[in-house]
């Protein structure tokens, strides 16, 4: 589909944090570009070293109306941001723009967001809303409702055949094929909660692993942190995790890094795990669907189909499904293929033919 000269702002977080959004951003940007777009980024998360962590993330949040305003040579500006204030903010800045069009994609649960205050005001200021969790534009207002759509994040990247491991990752990647043991795959944010209770389920990965020390099963394992920075209460979590799984050379603790996993989920034999307390649509379980993988995940939400879902928080189910999961045999193709990244250009294209 091609765009002629449409010009797009992506308003998100970038890589090198590989998060879902910023990953799934990344990737609508190098599509884009692909299909003749002209892509502009700007990246609510970019960093600067004469400010503390985070305040970096209020000025950037607070400065997107004047930076549009400066530049009015967007088309279309698309929000992706998962923050609720985030949201709010932005939303509000539709007052700004006169003849830009704004998409806004709604990261995370719709439910929640709609309990806060503002919300249902708000979320009339875009153009157009996109949920990435199924089902989820259903819940939305009535009067905003007939101009959003459920697409899920998943958009694969157009040079998915380049895509490369570091040697450390590779050499540990080939050593397990080479053994014949299942690989186990997980990765996350260390999203931590006030109690320190973390959101992606690092501790409930650990307990998983070591049941199956307990019961004998062979295995190996690479656990992906997602973060580009940490903050001190993250450092001392990380440095927890590091301690638990201190001596245990059949796993692979990845942190202070940024690579694709999707080279990973294509080998065969791999589990990807997913234990996280709330979700969005994952883009990494959709990744490990289309490339193969086998896939465990809480019910927290509704998965796609073929996830393996158990009940979220119970370590015992955790493990029962993880063992079921051991003894199928991989699925390749059944995930999504690229058809989400069309469902966005179609977007964009109707919003630009009003």
């Amino acid at each position: 589909m091609k765009s002629g000269k449409a010009r797009i702002l992506l308003v998100s977080p970038m890589p090198p944090a590989m998060g879902g959004i910023s990953v799934s951003s990344a990737r609508l940007r190098d599509n884009l570009t692909a299909d003749g777009y002209e892509v502009e980024v700007y990246d609510i998360n970019s960093t600067s070293k004469l400010l503390p962590l985070g305040f970096h993330k209020l000025i950037n949040m607070l400065w997107v109306p004047f930076y549009v305003l400066l530049n009015p040579r967007f088309d279309i500006v698309h929000f992706h941001v998962s923050s609720y204030w985030r949201r709010v903010w932005l939303w509000l800045t539709r007052f700004c723009f006169v003849r830009v069009k704004t998409v806004v994609t709604v990261h995370g649960d719709v439910k929640y967001y709609l309990r806060k205050p503002l919300s249902s005001l708000v979320m009339g200021f875009g153009d157009h809303i996109i949920c990435v969790r199924q089902g989820d534009s259903a819940l939305l207002p009535d009067r905003v409702r007939g101009k959003a759509s459920d697409i899920p994040a998943f958009i694969l990247p157009p040079d998915i055949d380049s895509l490369t491991l570091p040697d450390y990752v590779e050499r540990f990647v080939a050593g397990t094929v080479e053994s014949g043991l299942p690989l186990v795959v997980f990765n996350g944010g260390l999203v931590l909660m006030p109690d320190c209770y973390d959101l992606y389920g690092f501790n409930d990965v650990v307990d998983l692993l070591d049941k199956a020390d307990a019961e004998g099963i062979g295995y190996r394992a690479i656990i992906v942190v997602n973060n580009s920075v940490f903050d001190r209460q993250q450092s001392e979590f990380l440095s927890r995790i590091e301690s638990r799984l201190s001596g245990r050379g059949n796993i692979l603790l990845c942190a202070n890094t940024n690579f694709s996993l999707l080279p990973i989920f294509r080998q065969p034999g791999t589990v990807y795990v997913r234990p996280t307390k709330t979700d969005g649509d994952s883009l990494s379980i959709r990744e490990a669907l289309a490339l193969g993988a086998r896939v465990v995940a809480s019910d927290a939400v509704i998965r796609p189909d073929k996830v393996i879902c158990y009940r979220h928080s119970d370590i015992n189910d955790f493990f029962d499904k993880f063992k079921l999961a051991l003894s199928r045999n991989s699925d390749a193709g059944a995930g999504s293929n690229n058809d989400f990244y069309c469902r966005i250009a179609e977007v964009y294209s109707t919003l630009l033919s009003i």
